[in-house]
């Protein structure tokens, strides 16, 4: 029964990296629905189990372990063959339930990795978006500070354009660093997306390769 829900987890773990991974919704409509008061709310509740959790899967780990040692222990031994096919099914399922909890344990923390991802790719989305606004309102000072120098004294209009200039450089340079902070968001979503995919053909090949076992 155990084993069971750790495989539903596991199923439910890839179907939710799948979901972040694909284009489906943008980082900001993640972002808005994870910041949700309501998903907030449920997280504040879940947080403890959820560690607990983490730290049960990695006990079943450790567990299954175990249990593969002593089932080969038993495989070297001399036996019936009615006793050797016991052991290996036993064999068998230790093995089946050491992969399970090994991905569910490794996906568990890619979910969380990828969840933090796109939250730090929403949040310098607007921070982009931000920088922007803030570069075409210092270039539409200067275009006003442009047409009124003829009213004011040469000095005063070289000082105005001197910091309007500064200021739209400054605002240059943040813009381009945050196009590097997003750029480099986006080299680690391509490598957790990497990583899913790699443990999803792991584990489509450890089901044939033990099926293969079984049979």
């Amino acid at each position: 029964m155990v084993w069971k829900a750790v495989a539903g987890f596991f199923y439910f773990e890839i179907a939710i990296c799948l979901l972040l991974l694909f284009p489906i919704l943008s980082a900001r409509r993640w972002s808005r629905i994870l910041n949700s008061s309501l998903i907030t709310t449920i997280w504040s509740y879940v947080r403890f189990y959820f560690h607990i959790f983490g730290l049960l899967l990695v006990a079943l780990f450790i567990g299954a372990v175990r249990e593969m040692w002593k089932q080969e222990a038993k495989r070297s031994r001399t036996m019936l063959p009615d006793e050797s096919n016991k052991v290996l099914e036993q064999l068998f399922r230790a093995q089946r339930n050491f992969f399970v909890s090994l991905f569910a344990a490794l996906l568990l923390y890619v979910l969380y990795r990828i969840g933090s991802l796109v939250l730090a790719q929403a949040t310098l989305e607007l921070e982009n978006e931000g920088h922007q606004l803030q570069l075409k309102e210092a270039a539409k000072n200067v275009t006003q500070t442009t047409k009124e120098q003829r009213e004011l004294k040469p000095d005063s209009v070289n000082l105005e354009l001197k910091l309007a200039k500064d200021e739209i450089i400054n605002l240059k340079e943040q813009l381009q660093n945050a196009k590097v902070d997003k750029e480099v968001m986006q080299a680690d979503v391509e490598m957790s997306r990497a990583e899913v995919e790699n443990l999803a053909k792991r584990c489509s090949e450890m089901k044939a390769l033990l099926a293969g076992n079984k049979d």
